[in-house]
């Protein structure tokens, strides 16, 4: 009895972290499904996904399910008296997630369950318990979620008025049934319940603490911390994805070398103290026409940077237009004085025509013929683009 006592426990503790972990990795595979890698990020200080409507949807079926699954192995305490924690994926999909999530899966926990009910023949006390708790349940988690606590704070409130309200439910269900065996009953309801909470609080909480450590490494070594863009390191292996990609395809792929003008002259005249503020501005700039899919921004250098554009984009220069227009819209201010930053970009569009074992240029050379354009671009005269198209 024991061992079946203690097995149910640990399959309610695995069953609620399974159901947090499939929270997490699909919004971490949805964030990531397209060919190409995106970014997805925390909200700042806290343990939240910043996610989609669609993905938030899928969450919430999927954790309603999983609720369900873990209402199927209920711990009795004596006869008909048991603990049941579905409620509890309910909460944590909320204070990790978003309300939307919580509220799918507490509307399916419920339909499911008052229909199970209604096939059993179940007593009407039994819907308003399962109706009425879980929609307490859902105010005191969105209460929590919006006032944005610490994790021990959000947990404390929520046992705290979960459980006073479970005991008010039992109470009028019970009552006047009380006797000493009920009162007992109910305290091992507390304690159990109270120890289901915390033992998986503290499990996901520490699991996720290296998760979002491995995010905050792994975007450390994929993205330029100053300017939000893809750093130096994985531009060529995206640029020979693009090169690869169009010579299979026979398609074609653009790519823009960007150059700041008179950059050295801004940074000796006011100070190296303001040459990340310009290197943020240009980045905003760059990242207005960025969107991680089909137009990839890079900082590859001092203020060099350069934008990847797959066979999608057939006007490569209206985007870096619209960049040199963001500049001339939002002038940097330093120092009380206002400065129209400027840039020099050269692209080159690169035609794949030739059969995979006949290629003449290499993804290297492409690079270096964008940067000769960009070269060109600059001896014209600040703020200019330079076009160029081959066929490989």
């Amino acid at each position: 009895m024991i061992f079946e006592f203690i097995n149910l426990i640990v399959i309610n503790v695995s069953l609620i972290i399974s159901s947090i972990f499939l929270f997490y990795f699909t919004a971490i595979y949805i964030s990531m499904k397209n060919e190409q890698e995106t970014k997805f990020s925390f909200a700042p200080e806290s343990p939240r996904l910043v996610l989609s409507t669609r993905v938030k949807i899928i969450l919430g079926v999927l954790v309603g399910c999983l609720g369900i699954l873990i209402s199927f192995n209920g711990i009795s305490i004596s006869g008909e008296f048991y603990i049941d924690v579905r409620y509890l994926p309910v909460y944590f999909s909320i204070i990790y997630g978003a309300p939307m999530i919580g509220g799918i899966a507490a509307i399916i926990i419920m339909m499911f369950k008052n229909i199970q009910f209604f096939l059993l023949d179940t007593p009407l006390i039994n819907y308003i318990d399962n109706t009425l708790f879980i929609f307490i349940i859902l105010l005191i988690s969105w209460s929590i979620y919006n006032r944005h606590l610490t994790l021990r704070q959000s947990g404390i409130i929520y046992l705290s008025y979960s459980l006073m309200t479970r005991f008010f439910i039992l109470f009028f269900i019970y009552y006047p049934a009380w006797t000493n065996n009920m009162i007992i009953n109910v305290t091992i309801y507390i304690f159990l319940y109270t120890l289901l909470f915390l033992i998986t609080s503290i499990i996901l909480d520490n699991i996720i603490n290296m998760f979002k450590k491995v995010i905050s490494y792994k975007e450390r070594s994929t993205f330029d911390l100053l300017t939000n863009l893809y750093n130096k390191h994985v531009f060529s292996l995206f640029l020979e994805n693009f090169y690869t990609q169009a010579m299979h395809q026979r398609s074609f792929f653009s790519l823009a070398i960007i150059d700041g003008d008179e950059f050295k002259e801004i940074n000796d005249h006011y100070g190296h103290l303001f040459g990340d503020d310009i290197l943020v501005h240009l980045g905003k700039a760059i990242n207005s026409v960025t969107n991680n899919s089909n137009i990839l921004g890079f900082r590859i250098g001092g203020d060099e940077f350069a934008i990847l554009f797959d066979d999608t984009i057939v006007s490569p220069i209206k985007y870096c237009q619209t960049i040199q227009l963001y500049l001339k819209n939002h002038p940097l201010i330093i120092e009380e004085n206002e400065i129209k930053l400027t840039l020099s970009i050269g692209i080159i569009t690169v035609e794949q025509t030739s059969p995979a074992d006949n290629i003449q240029k290499s993804y290297q050379d492409i690079f270096e013929l964008a940067d000769k354009e960009m070269y060109i671009a600059k001896a014209k005269g600040r703020d200019t683009i330079q076009h160029s198209f081959i066929a490989n």
